[in-house]
């Protein structure tokens, strides 16, 4: 694995990584026991001749995010917010709100890229 880290990071700066609950791809059945997402700019043609002479600026920040949930349990069924006395919480229309921290990562990094 070594030799495809180096290989990325040789033509591309690393933007955000994102480890998601297992339970994130549990809906599908791909089997993914530990899914992890990286986000990666692609260097210009510039960018990569200067990495290819050992020239890579490494003095930037990368967004880390290990979200609790993402929305369904073990069982695929629906999780949702609740209050401290575990009852379930509801928008004002009495909707129920989804227990989703993956969703609230791209808000992150919008925010993170911001600054």
């Amino acid at each position: 694995m070594k030799f495809i880290r180096t290989w990325l990071l040789r033509r591309s700066e690393l933007i955000a990584s994102v480890d998601p609950p297992k339970t994130t791809f549990k809906v599908s059945s791909s089997g993914i026991n530990n899914p992890s997402i990286l986000l990666m700019q692609k260097f210009t043609r510039e960018e990569a001749m200067r990495a290819d002479k050992g020239v890579i600026d490494t003095a930037y920040g990368v967004l880390m995010a290990t979200p609790r949930t993402a929305s369904i349990d073990n069982r695929s069924n629906p999780v949702y917010l609740r209050h401290l006395d575990r009852k379930e919480r509801a928008d004002e229309t009495g909707n129920k709100l989804i227990d989703d921290e993956v969703g609230a990562v791209a808000e992150a990094s919008r925010e993170w890229h911001r600054k």
